[in-house]
């Protein structure tokens, strides 16, 4: 039985996934209380529609960041991301992210990655939507915008520990920055929830699942980034790719084997609940901690037991799941497609037989 008769997939070039909930955590982050984040004041709140979605769906993602602290300084989420409700949907747990929104009117913007042995990467998203920059290597790089403020996402590897990790994450700096902080415009939420989720289903129907993120104005289709950006907020064309697959029954086991994605960082596997957010339990997997098959490949098992070749369960309590696949440095064989793990992911077994 193949699984694409099961669900619906959405493949997603992305940081993360819709914002379709609104949720948020107040744990989210660990610098203590949240900041007030100042939200324009409107008689009314302006109601979101296909003209102002691209502003809507940025003013809604940076305000939750802003609220925890990220007003043109840096943010830490010392720890990983926890389950339930948090900044974003759809984030992950290996890596610890950093997050600071930049008032760059001076010009002189800049962050400064450190010259060590650990993953570390920036993503520069700016108000109107594009992936500004994306940069890997260690040294002061300048925020590439056309607007006034951009939102500038860290990831730090957890592949040497999650305290050598915090270590490399504290040396992490922003300057140059202007005094002004970032303020939201109030947009109707019900308008918002309702058009994010019509732009998800016309991204299956018409673009087949594929995202597409301009990282600058004219790049890509607009009426495509609409959608993606619906999908999953804050992408880029491009470097890292992902896929997202949303109602998966979770009274089964599931396995796919597939060829290496010659992934120039890593590749991962990671399961969530039916609003985008983490679980307890073991539900992810990266490439640096899998097992490989004797020929190479690879097989990512779910819900399929402790003995099973890399192994990630959801709890039992919850009857349908999504999971979501990342390639971080995507080879060509991954951008265009023609590697995906979803196609040959198979039900081998009802979970209730597999001894967790």
């Amino acid at each position: 039985m193949n699984l694409k008769s099961i669900y619906s997939v959405i493949a997603v070039v992305a940081i993360v996934g819709t914002g379709c909930n609104p949720a948020e955590s107040p744990d989210a982050s660990n610098s203590g209380a949240a900041p007030e984040v100042s939200v324009s004041t409107n008689t009314v709140p302006i109601i979101v529609d296909r003209s102002n979605y691209q502003a809507a769906e940025v003013a809604r993602n940076f305000t939750k960041w802003a609220a925890r602290g990220a007003n043109n300084k840096l943010m830490h989420m010392t720890d990983v991301t926890p389950s339930g409700p948090a900044p974003t949907v759809r984030m992950n747990r290996d890596t610890l992210y950093s997050a600071a929104i930049l008032d760059t009117s001076t010009g002189n913007a800049s962050i400064t990655l450190p010259d060590v042995d650990l993953y570390q990467s920036v993503l520069m998203v700016d108000t109107d939507g594009y992936a500004r920059g994306f940069v890997l290597e260690p040294g002061t790089h300048m925020i590439a915008t056309d607007t006034q403020f951009v939102w500038a996402l860290v990831r730090t590897g957890l592949e040497k520990g999650i305290e050598e990790a915090r270590h490399v994450q504290a040396l992490v700096t922003v300057q140059g920055m202007g005094d002004a902080t970032y303020s939201a415009t109030e947009y109707d939420e019900e308008s918002l929830a309702r058009l994010t989720r019509v732009l998800v289903e016309e991204s299956i129907a018409d673009d087949n699942g594929d995202l597409y993120y301009g990282n600058y104005p004219g790049q890509v289709d607009e009426t495509r980034r609409l959608r993606s950006t619906a999908a999953g907020f804050g992408g880029m064309n491009g470097t890292n790719m992902y896929k997202f697959v949303e109602a998966v029954e979770n009274n089964v086991c599931m396995q796919s084997t597939f060829s290496d994605p010659n992934a120039e960082e890593f590749f991962s596997f990671t399961l969530y609940d039916t609003s985008g957010f983490l679980m307890d339990g073991n539900t992810i997997v990266n490439s640096r901690d899998m097992s490989a098959n004797e020929d190479g490949t690879y097989t990512v098992s779910i819900n399929c037991g402790d003995d099973a070749i890399n192994n990630i369960s959801a709890p039992s309590d919850i009857e349908t799941i999504g999971y979501a696949w990342r390639v971080y440095g995507a080879s060509e064989e991954v951008e265009n497609r023609s590697w995906d793990p979803i196609d040959t992911m198979q039900v081998v077994a009802e979970a209730d037989t597999i001894k967790k």
